[in-house]
């Protein structure tokens, strides 16, 4: 559904999540003391930079700022690209 207020729209879902992934939202939530939909909207912005990296051939990695070339996680994730994306 979507709604419309004002120059604003927003579409309303539901999700199912397995328990364990009711387990993770609710502490990321603890963490941050964000709302659902606000941590859902940041998921999203992560995803569609990942997206964006991997389109154009490159990697995604979290760097220890005190160890930068020693200390790296790429990150990767069971995501097929299927085209180059401009955002």
């Amino acid at each position: 559904m979507t709604r419309c207020t004002n120059s604003k729209c927003t579409k309303r879902c539901s999700l199912d999540l397995t328990p364990a992934m009711v387990e993770e939202l609710e502490r990321i939530k603890e963490l941050t003391n964000m709302h659902t939909s606000e941590l859902l909207r940041y998921s999203l912005q992560l995803l569609s930079v990942y997206i964006e990296m991997v389109s154009r051939g490159k990697e995604l990695r979290a760097v220890d700022p005190k160890q930068p070339l020693f200390d790296q996680t790429m990150i990767v994730m069971p995501i097929q690209v299927m085209k180059e994306t401009v955002l």
